[in-house]
């Protein structure tokens, strides 16, 4: 591995650790199956992630990046600065971002995923990583529980190594078959999982 990549590499390990740190360990921490909703309160649609919208946890704009993004409604809370969800240029940070805000006693009621068989994505090459395109449109996403994550590919998305949701079952096998790795269910996704991505 070449020392760029290596301190590339460190500084992206670094920084979800601290992530994963910020967040409390807590009996809910990990779990990221979309919990029972309350029947009261159905999640509003996706919104669109493009327009200059920066992730809430790096603060990078989502659409210039490449890989899945996400967005998480919480029951009668919003991000302080407008309505809506919080939404992320990655699922590593999606991921540890959710478990904190559990955490602290927020309510997720609907989390929405970039749903790559739902879309035509590309993969390019750029300094020698490989990186799939980024879908910002509402279209382009599906609720959490309702994916398989490809996981521990040659592909790479915003923040390096992450987590590549597909609706259909299918699509997700034959994309582990040609960029390998492997499958996870929703409910197998914890903060240690995409911390050791």
């Amino acid at each position: 591995m070449r020392s760029a990549e290596r301190r590339t590499d460190y500084a992206r390990r670094a920084f979800l650790r601290g992530l994963a740190a910020a967040a409390t360990v807590g009996a809910t921490a990990g779990c990221l199956g979309d919990d029972p909703e309350p029947a009261q309160t159905e999640p509003p649609d996706p919104v669109s992630l493009g327009g200059g919208k920066a992730c809430d946890a790096c603060g990078m704009v989502i659409a210039d990046h490449g890989g899945p993004s996400g967005q998480v409604f919480y029951a009668g809370d919003h991000p302080p600065d407008r309505d809506g969800p919080a939404w992320y240029d990655s699922l590593t940070e999606l991921v540890i971002e959710r478990d904190a805000a559990v955490d602290r006693g927020r309510e997720p009621i609907g989390t929405y995923v970039t749903d790559y068989a739902a879309v035509d994505y590309e993969i390019r090459e750029t300094a020698g990583d490989r990186i799939i395109s980024s879908h910002v449109a509402p279209d382009a996403f599906v609720r959490w529980a309702e994916a398989a994550y490809a996981v521990e590919t040659g592909v790479v998305g915003a923040m390096g190594p992450d987590l590549l949701p597909f609706s259909d079952r299918g699509a997700a096998e034959s994309f582990v078959e040609a960029e390998g790795g492997r499958l996870v269910e929703a409910d197998a996704v914890t903060a240690d999982l995409v911390s050791s991505l």
